[in-house]
């Protein structure tokens, strides 16, 4: 039997459940690092402090801001408010990686959530340890909601797929 170039000798450690190498998964989450990396320096190099740009009407705005705190600038006051997130997201970040190549996840749905989970970590990870603040800048302006950026559109939308991964893996185990 002949095989995959993916896959690795060992058990276990080598492939994801759903035969993707872990190191594959690692790969696109080091090129959704890079994007967010690429997005973050052109709001900085093209973009004021404070300076708001309709995209979609009163639908989406640039609005370049800084965060020194978490979502919500939680955070932000306590002195050692940047050392408790950077701590906290590199062991989040580490039990992901961990999960991605112990194969724990079933499918490709739940790596795909930790890959998400792991880039948009690392890409605000990245920001708070040189500059100790996150640059946001995506502002969905007719609800009024949170600034953001693409870090935090990763973290929120791999923790919406890992929960979707957990309730789809519970229906299963129910039948």
């Amino acid at each position: 039997m002949r095989r995959s170039m993916f896959a690795s000798r060992r058990r276990g450690y080598g492939r994801s459940r759903c035969g993707v190498a872990p190191w594959i998964w690692l790969l696109l989450a080091a090129a959704l690092v890079a994007a967010d990396r690429l997005t973050k320096l052109a709001v900085v190099a093209h973009m004021q402090l404070g300076e708001d740009i309709p995209v979609l009407g009163p639908l989406l705005h640039l609005y370049y801001l800084r965060n020194t705190g978490a979502a919500f600038s939680l955070f932000d006051t306590l002195a050692f408010g940047r050392w408790l997130l950077a701590g906290f997201t590199i062991v989040l970040v580490g039990v992901c990686i961990w999960v991605l190549f112990a194969g724990k996840l079933r499918g490709w749905l739940g790596n795909l959530a930790l890959t998400l989970i792991i880039a948009g970590g690392i890409g605000n990870l990245i920001d708070r340890l040189t500059t100790g603040e996150v640059v946001d800048f995506l502002y969905v302006k007719i609800i009024h909601f949170a600034i953001f950026n693409v870090a935090d559109s990763f973290v929120v939308v791999g923790a919406v797929l890992l929960c979707l991964c957990f309730l789809l893996q519970e229906k299963r185990g129910a039948r």
